[in-house]
């Protein structure tokens, strides 16, 4: 799969990657592989990509 940020930076990701997608993204499957990601939200979500500034 591939992701595209709206500030143009791409992440490539692959079976068994761990990743983080930012807010303002676009991605697309990249293979004939069927792609199946799960995403696991915590309360608050106020870490990695979405830290508030301080």
């Amino acid at each position: 799969m591939i992701c595209i940020n709206d500030d143009g930076t791409e992440v490539s990701v692959s079976e068994g990657d761990a990743y983080i997608f930012a807010p303002g993204h676009d991605g697309w499957v990249t293979s004939e592989v069927p792609f199946v990601g799960y995403e696991i939200l915590g309360s608050g979500k106020d870490f990695g990509a979405w830290k508030k500034a301080d």
